[in-house]
């Protein structure tokens, strides 16, 4: 109930239908009211422990810049990391290990 709710006054009051998984109606009407006590403290804390992701990501929708290019730079982002830690693991892997090793000595 509370979650077709808030689908509902994301549809009303900001006219969204499909939102990116950071986008959710507390973090934008968090933007408007401060709604808990740390966030007085300062002046771009909206949502205590809120990702700089999720920031940029509401903060542009709000001013009405494209927020396509921020999900795709994520996406992008966390794919290097994934690939990062998969190149992690084939170097621990013995026999690899010996094989770049090896092409390393021919060079």
């Amino acid at each position: 109930m509370l979650y077709k709710t808030r689908e509902k006054l994301l549809e009303i009051g900001f006219d969204l239908k499909d939102t990116p998984a950071n986008m959710t109606w507390t973090t934008l009407f968090s933007r408007f009211v401060r709604r808990y006590r740390p966030c007085y403290a300062s002046f771009d804390g909206f949502v205590p422990k809120e990702t700089p992701y999720s920031k940029i990501l509401n903060n542009c929708y709000l001013l009405g810049l494209d927020t396509e290019l921020i999900i795709k730079k994520k996406e992008l982002k966390d794919k290097k990391e994934r690939q990062v830690i998969q190149k992690r693991h084939l170097r621990q892997i013995p026999y690899l290990k010996s094989i770049i090793w090896e092409k390393r000595m021919q060079n």
